[in-house]
């Protein structure tokens, strides 16, 4: 009965925080990134016969490089 009462009561206190304090708008940044000039094609990283492993390999004798006016990108589920 007790505990009962103090979640009802908690409750009760959130619901009126958030009728009074309703979502703040949150600014976004205005964020550009412009040039006029024409970005040199060099590379930028380079990778040779890369290896990765946690519990079992996941990557093994992966080789790539990316060059300064390549877009990438790194997909995954975390």
């Amino acid at each position: 009965g007790r505990a009962l009462k103090a979640r009802v009561k908690i409750q009760e206190r959130l619901e009126a925080r958030r009728i009074k304090a309703p979502f703040v708008d949150i600014k976004q940044p205005n964020i550009k990134l412009d040039t006029d000039k024409e970005i040199e094609e060099t590379i930028a990283l380079k990778v040779n016969d890369y290896r990765m492993a946690f519990d079992k390999v996941l990557l093994e004798d992966v080789n790539f490089e990316i060059k300064s006016n390549d877009k990438v990108a790194l997909v995954g589920t975390n």
